[in-house]
């Protein structure tokens, strides 16, 4: 939480990002119970794993910022079969 993990990751954050490089905080863990403290890593944008509700991050981090992910694994296993499958069709 705010003790062990936000302020490393903020200062990794601020050594690196700059006009022409962004960071992506990622957590695939679910972390509803730590949102407040991932919002304040103040990362640009936020990847979350399908471990939590999305609108709950989106309650949260703030409007301005890119928040993506939130998408099962099977998803992309049943599209890429799709996909190859419907390839033969073309």
């Amino acid at each position: 939480g705010e003790e062990f993990s936000t302020p490393y990751v903020n200062k990794i954050r601020e050594a690196v990002e700059d006009e022409h490089f962004m960071v992506m905080y990622h957590n695939c863990g679910n972390v509803v119970p730590l949102m407040e403290q991932v919002k304040n890593v103040d990362a640009q944008s936020y990847s979350f794993g399908n471990a939590i509700d999305i609108e709950k991050a989106l309650e949260v981090i703030p409007s301005d910022r890119i928040v993506i992910g939130n998408i099962d694994p099977e998803w992309r296993r049943i599209a890429r079969r799709l996909f190859t499958t419907r390839n033969s069709y073309r």
